[in-house]
């Protein structure tokens, strides 16, 4: 970092997450750049929910983690020149933590030459999750929605399959995902393929920060998708338009079965979807907006 600091100079140093925020002092002694904090989530959030999911010494140590993170997170608060959080809700949280830099929120967008949706195999109708399953809050979603809705789910509709597609799931999970109808895919060789192959789309989360990006791909693809309040946070969605949202067993279970029943309900969900993010999250125009903002800056 220091041999490239010096052989070139930079109008922007733009920092990708919290963990790199170390380097800031290093950056500040060798470049005359602008620092930018690209906040990727609220770190601390991530381990205060998974400990309000856990119990015994398990919840103890996790909120002594969370602590430890806030007080890291604080400390790096204003030491950058910019700051450029992911969404406009984690903007709010990071100036409720102190800061005082200019800040723009630009989320993660989607190119789409490359999301194109299509219905040529599509499996109608059928359930399916993608996302890592090494990341803690997949899995707790995920044993959740085995554990408490998919059994009232398969009495109703015993033909239905659950596809869940991931890398890295712990052979404890795979052991989990022995249950009726369920077909464990692994890591697949095309995420879109496979997620346009499928029709619903299950994202069941209680913790974690920031942007689900899959969530964005999903709504790209013309996915109908039954996710928690935490899973569409900083997306700005609205029920029953383009995605649903559900906060008990019952009404993920509900909002499931609609879309199987209702072809009509499940195609506007889709096309509601693919319309809302083609308009608020194309590659291109947050890039534009984003340059604007450096450019204020500078």
């Amino acid at each position: 970092l220091i041999k490239l600091l010096q052989e070139k100079e930079f109008d922007i140093v733009q920092l990708e997450g919290l963990y790199v925020c170390p380097y800031i002092p290093i950056i500040r002694q060798y470049s005359k750049a602008k620092i930018v904090y690209r906040s990727h989530n609220i770190e601390h959030e991530i381990w205060e929910r998974t400990a309000a999911l856990s119990k015994g010494l398990k919840k103890v140590y996790i909120n002594i983690l969370a602590r430890r993170i806030k007080a890291f997170e604080k400390g790096f608060i204003n030491s950058y020149d910019l700051l450029v959080p992911i969404t406009e809700r984690d903007g709010i949280v990071l100036n409720q933590l102190g800061n005082i830099k200019p800040a723009y929120a630009s989320p993660t967008g989607i190119d789409s030459k490359v999301l194109v949706p299509h219905s040529k195999n599509l499996e109608h109708p059928s359930l399916f999750h993608i996302g890592s399953l090494e990341w803690s809050p997949n899995q707790e979603g995920i044993i959740w929605f085995i554990d408490r809705c998919w059994p009232a789910i398969h009495k109703k509709f015993p033909d239905l399959k659950f596809y869940v597609a991931g890398r890295r799931a712990p052979e404890w999970l795979v052991k989990r995902f022995k249950v009726p109808n369920l077909v464990y895919e692994g890591e697949v060789p095309d995420a879109y393929e496979f997620m346009n192959s499928k029709s619903i789309m299950v994202v069941p989360l209680f913790s974690g920060s920031g942007m689900r990006i899959k969530i964005i791909e999903g709504m790209a693809l013309g996915k109908p998708i039954v996710t928690t309040p935490i899973g569409t946070e900083g997306i700005s969605t609205m029920s029953g338009k383009n995605i649903l949202i559900a906060d008990s067993v019952n009404e993920f279970v509900t909002h499931i079965e609609k879309l199987i029943t209702d072809r009509e309900l499940f195609n506007s969900i889709g096309a509601n979807a693919i319309e809302y993010i083609h308009e608020k999250f194309d590659n291109l125009t947050l890039a534009n907006s984003l340059i604007d903002f450096y450019k204020q800056h500078i």
